[in-house]
Parts: structure tokens; C-alpha cells; sequence
């Protein structure tokens, strides 16, 4: 069965955390989210209270950059979050107006490219999840028309419809 190293950041404690994950390993999985933490955790919490899992859920990563508005990916914690959500079975998709691809990095097995920003690629995803605030993204549009959001950086603070679909992490 494969390992795979892995590179995180204890939430709690600010520390790195680093190791090793089997493939299909439930055990060594949740150490793995626990460790990366609470933006997976409540993306997971997000889907089960629509009695979904999160494997096989469809979900919608926007922004990959490390901060709004550069197309630089390195040390980018959407990267990690995909890695997590895509080794828990998820099938992850990401749009990013200023990273057309992620290449697959050093430390990561995230290889992507954006999709574009659809109303129908809203629809379809299980949960959108706002990874990187640009200010190119129409919060209120993207609450409109996604089921479920959960938001990381309070993009949505000023969107007054649709609330009660979001999520803060």
C-alpha cells in the first residue's frame, strides 16, 4: 500500500506537524485532517447537515493563490485543503482568475486547472469553498447561486441573501 508525507500546520498550536498517510488509511486520514484542521472539519460539518459525505462530494475551491489578487501559489493553504478534501475522496475542482494551473509542487499531489466561474459550476458543486478573497469574485452572485459556502476569509460578510448558507472557518 502507498505513503505518502505529508506537511501541516496544527491549528492550535501553530506548529508544523509533518508525517506519513497510507492510501485508504481512515485512521491516518483523520490525523491528517485533524492536524490541517478546522477548515476541512467544517466543510465536512457543512456537507453532513445536508446528509452528504464528503466522499464524492463535488466541491468548488475559489482562489488558490496565497493571498487576493497574485497568481502565487507557494506555501498557499488552498493547496493543502485541496490536498485534504481530494484524499478524502472529493472530487475537487478550483477557479482562480490569477492561477490558470496548480502544478504539482514539491510537498503537494494537487495538479489542476481553473475551471470557469459558471453559474452552472456554482449549481453543481455540493459546497463552494472561499479559499482566497479576490476582489474579481461577486460574493453575492456566488451565495445566489451555490447550495452550501463555507467561507474562509469572511469574503461574505456584506452578502445579506443567502446567509444562512454559509458557513465561517
Amino acid at each position: 500500500m502507498p505513503t505518502y508525507r505529508f506537511e501541516a500546520v496544527d491549528e492550535t498550536t501553530g506548529r508544523p506537524v509533518m508525517g506519513t498517510l497510507q492510501a485508504n488509511d481512515e485512521q491516518s486520514l483523520q490525523q491528517l485532517l485533524r492536524a490541517r484542521g478546522f477548515v476541512v472539519q467544517r466543510i465536512m460539518e457543512a456537507l453532513n447537515s445536508q446528509a452528504k459525505p464528503l466522499k464524492g462530494s463535488r466541491i468548488l475551491v475559489l482562489g488558490a493563490s496565497y493571498k487576493p489578487n497574485v497568481g502565487d501559489v507557494r506555501e498557499s493553504p488552498a493547496i493543502r485543503i485541496m490536498e485534504l478534501l481530494q484524499r478524502g475522496g472529493a472530487e475537487v475542482r478550483y477557479n482562480d482568475p490569477w492561477v490558470s494551473r496548480i502544478p504539482r509542487m514539491r510537498h503537494s499531489t494537487v495538479s489542476l486547472a481553473s475551471v470557469e466561474l459558471t453559474d452552472a459550476e456554482l449549481r453543481d458543486a455540493d459546497c463552494v469553498v472561499i479559499a482566497t478573497n479576490h476582489d474579481a469574485y461577486d460574493y453575492d452572485h456566488i451565495v445566489r447561486n451555490a447550495k452550501l459556502i463555507v467561507d474562509t476569509r469572511n469574503a461574505t460578510e456584506g452578502v445579506l441573501e443567502g446567509r444562512e448558507k454559509v458557513w465561517k472557518a
